[in-house]
């Protein structure tokens, strides 16, 4: 399910972020910790606070990577956003 957030720019690329939809974990609003990724450049981010989008850490990245699952979706995904190619470019 895709919920309206705060708008937040994408630390990677600046795209403004006001939907988000939970990659990894229960469904849900998206809470400090939960995974999503920019529809923009395929970045995979995690929110600080409802409205604050960070990189992951490695320990992070790694932690989702354990998940297969998980894992095999957020790679399809990127793979499909950068295929298409951004919406806007970067600034």
């Amino acid at each position: 399910m895709t919920h309206v957030i705060p708008e937040s720019p994408c630390p990677a690329c600046a795209y403004p972020m006001n939907r988000a939809d939970n990659v990894h974990g229960p469904a849900g609003a998206p809470e400090v910790g939960s995974l999503t990724l920019c529809l923009n450049c395929g970045q995979l981010l995690v929110f600080d606070a409802p409205s604050s989008l960070r990189m992951p850490t490695r320990e992070e990245i790694s932690e989702v990577m354990a998940d297969s699952k998980a894992w095999e979706v957020i790679e399809k995904s990127q793979y499909f956003i950068k295929e298409r190619g951004p919406i806007r470019r970067a600034r």
